[in-house]
Parts: C-alpha cells; sequence; structure tokens
C-alpha cells in the first residue's frame, strides 16, 4: 500500500510541475502575441466579461479574483483610456452601468481574434474526447478544492 501512495504522490508532483510550466509557457505565448496592443491580457478580459454579462462589479471583482478596490482602479484607468463609459441608469440616477466604447470594441475584437488563433495552435491536435476528459479532472479537482475552501471558511466562522 505504501507504494502505491508513494506512486500517487509521484504523480501529483508530476502534474502540478507540468501545470505550473504550461501556466510559464502560457504566459510567454500570451506576451509575445499580445505585445503590441495596448490592452493588457487582464484589461482585455475585464472589457469581455463586461461586454457579454451583467455582473455587477462585486461580481467581476469575483470572477477575477481581485478585490473591489483593485477592481476600481482597473475601471477607472480604463474609463481613463478611453475604453469605457460610465451611463447612468435612468430609472436610478444613483446607479451606472459600465459600457465600452467604440475603441474598446474595436481592440476587443483584435484581442479575440489572437486568442481565437493562439488556442487553435495550443490545443492542436486536442480531440473532443481529449476535451472531457481534461473538463472531467478538472471538475473532479474543483470539486475537492470547493470542499476544502468550504471547510475553511466553516472553521473560521
Amino acid at each position: 500500500m505504501e507504494s502505491s501512495d508513494n506512486s500517487q504522490q509521484q504523480s501529483i508532483i508530476k502534474v502540478i510541475r507540468k501545470r505550473g510550466y504550461m501556466t510559464m509557457l502560457l504566459h510567454k505565448v500570451y506576451h509575445a502575441e499580445f505585445k503590441d496592443m495596448q490592452l493588457t491580457r487582464e484589461s482585455g478580459g475585464l472589457l469581455y466579461a463586461i461586454k457579454t454579462t451583467k455582473y455587477s462589479q462585486t461580481e467581476l471583482a469575483r470572477l477575477f479574483h481581485i478585490t473591489q478596490a483593485s477592481l476600481s482602479g482597473r475601471i477607472k484607468r480604463l474609463e481613463r483610456d478611453g475604453y469605457l463609459v460610465r451611463v447612468t441608469e435612468p430609472k436610478d440616477r444613483r446607479k451606472y452601468r459600465l459600457e465600452l466604447t467604440a475603441k474598446a470594441n474595436q481592440e476587443l475584437d483584435e484581442v479575440i481574434d489572437k486568442m481565437n488563433k493562439c488556442n487553435a495552435q495550443i490545443f492542436q491536435g486536442v480531440t473532443d474526447q481529449d476535451f472531457e476528459q481534461i473538463l472531467h479532472f478538472y471538475e473532479m479537482i474543483s470539486h475537492n478544492l470547493e470542499a476544502m475552501v468550504k471547510e475553511d471558511e466553516d472553521d473560521q466562522a
């Protein structure tokens, strides 16, 4: 039994190292691909989320795993740089929604095109069955992690 546990630990270490290595490679690929663009990957992701969802700022902060203060700073920079405008809600003038400018929409279209081209190369040769397996593994691991986070939150409550 001890040999089996040791073998599994070695497999876990290999998976974690490979994940880290792939993350580093992804950052290098995306950095090279987007170096000529004004939008950062993070800003492009935020603009895409604003464009395609009706999330509140609280929900956006959760989605990007950042504080609301950090999100607010990003939004102010995007507004300052001409990518976003705040539009007051007609029914409640205390509230506003964020809208992308023409500049943002044009650059976001370029980002999406580049991402699609990168993804096609990154996932070349990966079959639908491979994707199903990968997603299955991610779901299992996410489920385990969520249970651990919930336990930690329960212990702190």
